[in-house]
């Protein structure tokens, strides 16, 4: 595993850009700071390469960020980030992918 982290969507964007690389899930926390949140991030990350797996992560236990993961086929892990349900998480993606 090799993972990519920037601090923010803009730079998380920026370093996509720059290394020329597909990820091939995405973990993104929902609030980024200053700028888009995880959601949003997703969903420039999706407009430039497609249509990638993703979870986001976030201590928002409320319905609207639920259904907004839902209505984008994100998956929502809460925190305390519980590492099997993350594992089952990237154990589908890989799954998936071969």
């Amino acid at each position: 595993v090799h993972v990519i982290e920037a601090e923010d969507a803009a730079s998380a964007l920026t370093l996509l850009e720059d290394l020329e690389i597909t990820p091939d899930v995405l973990l993104l926390d929902y609030q980024l700071g200053h700028g888009a949140s995880g959601l949003g991030l997703f969903r420039s990350i999706s407009d430039r390469l497609g249509a990638l797996p993703c979870a986001v992560i976030s201590a928002d236990r409320g319905s609207q960020l639920h259904n907004d993961c839902k209505a984008l086929g994100v998956e929502l892990l809460s925190k305390p980030l519980d590492r099997h349900k993350l594992g089952d998480f990237l154990d589908a993606v890989a799954t998936q992918s071969t």
